[in-house]
């Protein structure tokens, strides 16, 4: 009879136990989980800030420098308010 009670005890503890480390465990889960959309959204974040980087120019300029320099020209040879006054 007392071997039986203390399997019983045994048992009972090695029930608890299991419980406590299944409760463990879940909550390692949850914070693994929470670690994890933290650093999703801090990689969301640097991509869109490196999408918004500016980046430095070309040497011999931009795009500005290369839209004046392309294109037909007018006879004028500008195209500011100051040569349109004919």
């Amino acid at each position: 009879m007392v071997c039986a009670r203390l399997a019983l005890a045994e048992s009972a503890r090695d029930v608890q136990r299991i419980q406590e480390l299944t409760d463990e465990l879940a909550t390692a889960h949850r914070y693994i989980d929470s670690i994890d959309d933290q650093l999703y959204l801090q990689d969301l974040h640097l991509r869109r800030e490196s999408d918004m980087r500016v980046m430095p120019l070309p040497p011999g300029g931009g795009v500005r420098t290369r839209q004046r320099g392309s294109g037909p020209r007018t006879k004028g040879g500008g195209s500011g308010r100051s040569g349109s006054s004919q």
